[in-house]
């Protein structure tokens, strides 16, 4: 019964990504809200002929998350739906939200150490020691400020299964 409210749509990439909140990130609400907003809808707007993807803006405080959508609703583009914000736990959004995204994206240090951060404590704490593994595994050496590391779930891991998170 509750798998049939699951968003289950693989032809659509969905990505996960925490907020730059005052929670986690110490920068305020109003700053966060307004950068981010209008990073997203840069972002949009040069992909406008991409329509097979979805950012899901995902945030553990109501406040922050509430703040968000004000300001999308202000200053997206009208017709505009490949964003969405959602209150819950960005490691838990098939169990919690009903949405499946295939990739998650959280921030670390050079050292790549997946629990340095609050969201990434409770992604380690999700996966477990296979996820330091599998970065360990394919990047050996320190990260680059500004970049990104896309780093597979293995096939027989929990968490991918339980979730459907593949990155």
């Amino acid at each position: 019964e509750a798998t049939d409210r699951i968003n289950y749509n693989h032809s659509i990439v969905r990505l996960g990504f925490p907020s730059i909140s005052t929670t986690h990130g110490k920068i305020p609400i109003d700053v966060a809200v307004r950068i981010a907003c209008e990073v997203i809808k840069e972002f949009l707007n040069a992909h406008h002929d991409d329509q097979d993807f979805e950012l899901i803006l995902v945030e553990q405080d109501n406040n922050v998350a509430k703040a968000f959508e004000l300001r999308w609703e202000t200053c997206r583009d009208n017709g505009e739906s490949r964003f969405q914000i959602k209150n819950g736990n960005l490691n838990r959004m098939k169990s919690e939200v009903g949405m499946v995204c295939r990739y998650v994206v959280h921030e670390t240090t050079w050292r790549l150490k997946p629990d340095t951060t609050t969201l990434g404590k409770q992604l380690y704490e999700a996966i477990g020691p296979k996820l330091s593994d599998e970065i360990k595994r394919q990047y050996p050496n320190t990260g680059v400020v500004g970049e990104s590391y896309p780093v597979p779930l293995p096939l027989d891991l929990y968490y991918r299964e339980s979730e459907g998170v593949e990155q």
